[in-house]
């Protein structure tokens, strides 16, 4: 390979000393290992100093292929060099000692190291922001190497730079930190650490934390939690869901490893069911994403053709579950462990293949399948009261937002029940649409304006789907039941519809469209 001929552009050799005595210093003897057939090794990429070969052979390896080295070691030198030239300026930091002068001259600044003056303070000053943003770049570019090239190293060096940070600002205020560190210990198979920094944020986030002196904390030495507990999951964000809950499987078969099978382990499994159920709650695009991350993949990389911006400039669901498969998936992906719970407990490529069977209509729609459910539900309330026997439902029985919302659940919850939501669906895209129509009547007419001439048509058959039939001839049955379901309607309900929190959005939302005038509304 002409890469490895040419020395100028990357260098074989050995560890400095110094580099080896910073691995010795290193708790976890995993990160010397090669990351591309997993034997001890102690010869690092001199370009990065961030991975590690027990051979040419595999350093040539890791420079060839899909997910090559070299374009992600060379976007860390370049980080790493930035963040060498701005530490220089903030160990040289020049301040003026009193009131600022008409005039200042060179006597009336003082230097100051800021790294020994001002820790836990960075943030608050202007100058160092440059540098705290560069030192996350490169925290993030090290995190990406660990990812894509299985390096042990990268993501030991990365979780290193990260909670330096925290330490130098006093916190997440690049509000990155706190959703990335977890991840990390959980992939460096510590996760009791990822579940001590998880709890101790949470607390420190709402106050509970006593005055933290940002000199002397160490993130690996925080107060230990006890993993196995159970606490009341919903106080906790998408990302610490998933993060406790890939903490919790690793601690599992470590302990079932330990002492057996036995009543605590059950009741972590119970505990696991439980926090991904909450998780397809608050988010079922992540909750997807690992049932079936190669499925989920290849679906994205459709979806991305029919409508690129969805992905280049996501919102709602999307964007949170883009976020956090960036943050956690490698640890999901790289985890047997975590797949065979998932799979045997939670869901599968399977489970989403079948939940989304009658799901073609939404082929190449991209988009605008949110518009056309939506569309699909008001043209059949206008069917039902036409061709139902004045069938009144929704805005044709009651144009209240609560009963509008209520009937437009009884829609959703048959379409996944009869499985005609797309595996790639975002609720909360969908739920935003909906606000903008459901206040309308929508006649055959409208849709071909919107749709074209087989519109209508159409749009009818995707009803069909959801409510098993025409307006005259649909089994109400699975409809009535959800109706007596919807009257004492926990938050499991909603966990196949978008969640509590979206539909709370969408009653909000139609509330508000309910107290502007409303000038359009024709029956």
């Amino acid at each position: 390979d002409s890469l490895l001929q040419e020395r100028n552009v990357f260098t074989w050799s050995k560890m400095s000393k110094e580099d080896a005595a910073d691995d010795a210093d290193r708790s976890d003897e995993e990160t010397s290992v090669c990351s591309i057939c997993s034997v001890s090794a102690v010869t690092r990429c001199q370009r990065c100093l961030s991975i590690v070969y027990c051979s040419k052979e595999c350093q040539q390896r890791g420079w060839s292929g899909m997910n090559s080295h070299r374009k992600i070691c060379a976007q860390i030198k370049k980080a790493k060099e930035k963040v060498e030239e701005e530490a220089k300026k903030l160990k040289a930091f020049k301040r003026l000692k009193g009131k600022k002068p008409k005039k200042p001259k060179d006597c009336d600044f003082e230097e100051k190291n800021l790294f020994e003056t001002s820790v836990g303070r960075f943030w608050e000053i202007k100058e160092a922001h440059s540098y705290c943003e560069s030192r996350l770049e490169l925290a993030l570019a090290l995190r990406e190497c660990g990812a894509q090239n299985k390096s042990l190293l990268a993501v030991e060096l990365a979780l290193e730079h990260l909670l330096a940070l925290l330490k130098l600002t006093g916190g997440d205020q690049m509000k990155v930190i706190s959703k990335t560190v977890p991840s990390l210990f959980l992939f460096l198979g510590k996760e009791k650490q990822a579940y001590n920094f998880i709890k101790w944020w949470v607390n420190f986030e709402d106050g509970s934390v006593k005055e933290t002196d940002w000199n002397t904390i160490d993130f690996l030495e925080l107060e230990s939690e006890d993993i196995t507990e159970v606490l009341n999951w919903r106080d906790f964000n998408t990302q610490q869901v998933i993060d406790i809950a890939l903490a919790k499987i690793k601690a599992k078969v470590a302990l079932e490893k330990e002492i057996g099978f036995g009543v605590t382990l059950k009741d972590m499994d119970q505990q696991l069911q439980e926090l991904f159920s909450i998780l397809k709650d608050l988010n079922e695009i992540v909750w997807k994403f690992i049932c079936d991350p190669e499925g989920m993949e290849s679906k994205l990389n459709q979806e991305m053709g029919d409508d690129p911006m969805v992905f280049i400039d996501p919102k709602g669901d999307m964007k949170e579950a883009l976020d956090v498969k960036r943050n956690s998936s490698f640890v999901w992906k790289s985890d047997v462990n975590v797949q065979d719970f998932v799979s045997k407990f939670i869901g599968s490529k399977e489970t989403l293949a079948d939940a989304s069977q009658n799901s073609e209509w939404a082929k190449h729609l991209g988009k605008k399948k949110y518009s056309w459910l939506v569309d699909c539900y008001r043209l059949r309330m206008d069917d039902d009261y036409a061709w139902g026997d004045c069938n009144l439902h929704g805005l044709y029985e009651d144009s209240s937002p609560l009963n509008i919302a209520e009937d437009f659940i009884v829609f959703c919850a048959l379409a996944a029940r009869n499985d005609v939501i797309p595996i790639i669906w975002d609720w909360n895209l969908f739920f935003e649409e909906a606000s903008k129509k459901l206040s309308f009547a929508y006649e055959k007419s409208d849709a071909r304006e919107d749709w074209g001439m087989l519109g209508p048509m159409i749009l009818r058959t995707t009803a069909d789907l959801v409510y098993g039939g025409g307006p005259d001839d649909a089994d109400d049955t699975m409809c009535e039941n959800i109706h007596d379901e919807l009257d004492s309607a926990s938050e499991e309900f909603f966990k196949d519809i978008g969640g509590v929190k979206n539909w709370v959005r969408l009653v909000n939302w139609l509330e508000e469209d309910d107290c502007k005038p409303n000038t359009n509304f024709v029956m």
